[in-house]
Protein backbone atom coordinates (compact mmCIF):
# COMPACT_ATOMS: atom_id res chain seq x y z
CA UNK A 1 0.00 0.00 0.00
CA UNK A 2 2.33 2.55 0.97
CA UNK A 3 4.57 2.26 -2.46
CA UNK A 4 1.30 2.73 -4.43
CA UNK A 5 1.46 6.78 -2.83
CA UNK A 6 4.32 7.69 -4.77
CA UNK A 7 2.17 6.95 -8.07
CA UNK A 8 1.21 9.77 -9.86
CA UNK A 9 -2.39 9.00 -10.14
CA UNK A 10 -2.17 8.72 -6.90
CA UNK A 11 -1.18 12.18 -6.07
CA UNK A 12 -4.10 14.34 -4.98
CA UNK A 13 -2.72 17.79 -5.54
CA UNK A 14 -4.71 19.03 -7.48
CA UNK A 15 -8.13 18.00 -5.61
CA UNK A 16 -6.10 19.59 -2.38
CA UNK A 17 -6.92 23.01 -4.20
CA UNK A 18 -10.65 23.05 -3.76
CA UNK A 19 -10.25 22.15 0.10
CA UNK A 20 -12.12 25.76 1.22
CA UNK A 21 -12.78 24.70 4.44
CA UNK A 22 -9.94 25.41 7.59
CA UNK A 23 -7.43 23.12 7.33
CA UNK A 24 -4.73 22.69 10.25
CA UNK A 25 -1.44 20.44 8.86
CA UNK A 26 0.54 18.39 11.74
CA UNK A 27 3.73 16.72 10.79
CA UNK A 28 6.21 15.13 13.01
CA UNK A 29 9.70 16.36 12.12
CA UNK A 30 10.99 12.90 12.84
CA UNK A 31 8.07 10.80 10.81
CA UNK A 32 9.75 8.15 9.21
CA UNK A 33 6.65 7.58 6.88
CA UNK A 34 5.82 11.42 6.31
CA UNK A 35 8.27 14.17 5.39
CA UNK A 36 7.49 16.98 7.41
CA UNK A 37 9.88 19.03 5.48
CA UNK A 38 8.90 17.50 1.62
CA UNK A 39 5.46 16.26 1.66
CA UNK A 40 4.09 18.79 4.39
CA UNK A 41 5.71 21.72 2.94
CA UNK A 42 3.89 20.43 -0.45
CA UNK A 43 0.60 19.87 0.89
CA UNK A 44 0.81 23.27 1.96
CA UNK A 45 1.26 24.73 -1.14
CA UNK A 46 -1.58 22.68 -2.10
CA UNK A 47 -4.78 24.02 0.06
CA UNK A 48 -5.47 27.69 0.22
CA UNK A 49 -5.10 29.09 3.87
CA UNK A 50 -3.88 25.76 5.48
CA UNK A 51 -2.25 26.27 8.71
CA UNK A 52 0.76 24.08 9.37
CA UNK A 53 2.90 23.13 12.69
CA UNK A 54 5.82 20.77 12.45
CA UNK A 55 5.90 19.18 16.15
CA UNK A 56 9.33 16.93 17.43
CA UNK A 57 8.16 13.83 17.06
CA UNK A 58 7.60 10.84 14.92
CA UNK A 59 4.04 10.15 13.04
CA UNK A 60 1.90 9.87 15.74
CA UNK A 61 1.65 13.56 17.16
CA UNK A 62 -1.18 13.23 19.13
CA UNK A 63 0.29 10.30 21.31
CA UNK A 64 3.84 11.31 21.49
CA UNK A 65 3.68 14.80 22.36
CA UNK A 66 -0.14 15.54 23.47
CA UNK A 67 0.99 18.28 25.35
CA UNK A 68 2.08 20.42 22.11
CA UNK A 69 -0.46 18.56 20.38
CA UNK A 70 -3.46 19.92 22.07
CA UNK A 71 -2.13 23.11 22.02
CA UNK A 72 -2.42 23.47 18.03
CA UNK A 73 -5.57 21.79 17.95
CA UNK A 74 -7.78 23.51 20.71
CA UNK A 75 -7.06 27.32 19.49
CA UNK A 76 -7.31 25.90 15.65
CA UNK A 77 -10.77 24.14 16.78
CA UNK A 78 -12.17 26.87 18.49
CA UNK A 79 -11.38 29.51 15.80
CA UNK A 80 -13.70 27.16 13.21
CA UNK A 81 -16.53 27.59 15.85
CA UNK A 82 -16.18 30.88 15.62
CA UNK A 83 -17.25 31.36 12.15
Amino acid sequence: MWRSFGKPENDLRQLAQNITAPTLLIFGKNDPVISAHKDGKMATQSIAGVSFVELPCGHVSFAEVPELFMPEVEPFLNQCSDT
